[in-house]
């Protein structure tokens, strides 16, 4: 069989979340994992702490 024709699809629950300084941010659950992503400003993160200190976030930008 052929690896690359194979398909793996994944369900994500978005959260929404208000930090004690009243910040509002998401957070991506993907393949099990609750906390996969974090979302704040249009910006995309790998950990909280990224997130707290908006180091090393990507820019994504939305599509209509």
């Amino acid at each position: 069989s052929d690896v690359y024709k194979r398909q793996i699809h994944y369900k994500g629950v978005w959260a929404i979340h208000r930090n004690d300084e009243n910040t509002e941010y998401v957070t991506i659950e993907f393949a099990g994992n609750p906390n996969y992503y974090y979302l704040k400003d249009s910006q995309l993160y790998h950990s909280e702490r990224e997130m707290i200190n908006n180091n090393f976030g990507t820019k994504i930008q939305y599509l209509n």
